[in-house]
C-alpha cells in the first residue's frame, strides 16, 4: 500500500524544513555554500540516497535568475541526473516545490514561485526526459522557506530554487 501525501502537507513541510535549515545552517560551522543539498553536486547514488533518507533535494544555484523561471542553460545536467532517478526508481512520485528570493513584493514571489517548478516540470515531460506526468506536480511556496539569507546576492541565487520532495513511499 503506497501512502500519498497531500500538497498542503508538502507546503507545510517546506516550510518547516526550510526554518530548521535556516536555524540550523545559522548555528553551524557550515558556509554558504552548504545550506542547500544541490542536486548537481551529487551523483545518481547521492540523489536516490538524499531522496530516501532525506525525502527531498534541491535545485538551486544559476539555474533561474532574479524573477525569471527559464531554465538556463546549465540546467540540463541537473534533469539528466533527476531523470535517471525517477527512472530507475519506478514508483516515485515527486512534487517540485519553487522557491524565490525576497526581492520585489510577496505575492509577486508567491505566483512567481510556481513558475519555475513548473518550468522543471514541463522539461520532464519532454524528450529527452520523458518522464510520465502522473509522477510530478508543481507547486510554489514563494520566499518562506529560504535556505540562506537574502541580504547578499550568494544568498538570494541559492534560494531562487526547486526542491524535489518525495510524495510517496512504500509502506
Amino acid at each position: 500500500m503506497k501512502r500519498m501525501i497531500g500538497l498542503a502537507t508538502i507546503v507545510a513541510a517546506s516550510l518547516v524544513w526550510g526554518a530548521a535549515s535556516a536555524q540550523a545552517a545559522s548555528s553551524s560551522n557550515f558556509g554558504i555554500e552548504n545550506r542547500a543539498k544541490a542536486i548537481g553536486e551529487l551523483t545518481d547514488e547521492q540523489i536516490a540516497e538524499a531522496l530516501a533518507n532525506d525525502g527531498r533535494v534541491a535545485m538551486s544555484g544559476e539555474f533561474f535568475e532574479t524573477d525569471s523561471a527559464t531554465l538556463s542553460e546549465s540546467s540540463a545536467d541537473v534533469l539528466f541526473k533527476l531523470s535517471r532517478t525517477i527512472w530507475q526508481m519506478a514508483d516515485l512520485r515527486l512534487a517540485m516545490i519553487g522557491h524565490t528570493d525576497s526581492t520585489g513584493p510577496f505575492e509577486h514571489n508567491i505566483k512567481l514561485s510556481e513558475a519555475p517548478a513548473q518550468a522543471v516540470v514541463a522539461a520532464l515531460f519532454k524528450e529527452p526526459y520523458n518522464i510520465a506526468p502522473t509522477r510530478l506536480v508543481a507547486v510554489g511556496v514563494g520566499p518562506v522557506s529560504p535556505v540562506a539569507s537574502n541580504l547578499s546576492d550568494e544568498g538570494r541565487a541559492l534560494n531562487r530554487r526547486v526542491t524535489f520532495v518525495l510524495t510517496n513511499e512504500a509502506a
